[in-house]
């Protein structure tokens, strides 16, 4: 069975969906939905990702990790996990493995563990506009170095075009507009179905 899993990147929240033989993509969640904060909790060998996590952030738990892509840049930066100090960037890694254990478990009712799967695993980040060029490589490193070998990130861009272009007949522009907290990204589709700015 051909399965994939789609994780939303941005600098506030992950989001995940999977997709089975080609079907429609689908909602993956744990226990809060498919849409968490990007926070994390790490305290001996529980590790949390999502509203639990930024519930502790708020309360400035040391065990409480957040503003990931500002922390994961600096290389002096660890947290201990069962009491082995691991790299900061390390975070969204396990975060997202756990969801991709839970998908194997729960949607492919497989009892193997995820080291199984790990280099044949389809597995796909979608980046938000809030992402640099840099904090996006880092992510998808952060997999291949770990031995997944079929992943990569895709862009919405041609789709968008797609959708957009059977909107009107005319010679105009679109202009596709993403807010993120208080960030407005714009982005100008020529009639020629370029990608502008």
């Amino acid at each position: 069975m051909k399965s994939c899993v789609l994780v939303k990147v941005s600098k506030q929240t992950l989001s995940f969906w999977y997709q089975i033989e080609g079907g429609d993509y689908a909602t993956l969640s744990l226990k809060e939905g498919n849409v968490i904060p990007l926070c994390f909790y790490v305290n001996g060998n529980e590790f949390n990702v999502g509203s639990f996590a930024k519930e502790r952030c708020l309360v400035n738990d040391p065990n409480a990790y957040t503003d990931y892509f500002e922390n994961a840049k600096n290389p002096s930066k660890y947290f201990s996990l069962v009491g082995d100090s691991k790299p900061y960037k390390l975070l969204l890694y396990f975060g997202i493995e756990n969801y991709l254990s839970h998908f194997i478990k729960t949607v492919l009712y497989k009892n193997e563990s995820i080291e199984a799967y790990r280099e044949s695993f389809c597995l796909r980040f979608w980046f938000d506009d809030d992402l640099e060029n840099q904090e996006r490589l880092l992510v998808v490193s952060l997999f291949k170095e770990a031995g997944y070998e079929n992943v990569s990130s895709i862009s919405i861009d041609g789709h968008l075009k797609k959708q957009l272009s059977g909107t009107s007949t005319k010679d105009n522009g679109r202009v596709y507009l993403t807010a993120i907290t208080n960030d407005l990204y714009v982005q100008l589709f020529s009639a020629q179905h370029e990608l502008l700015g």
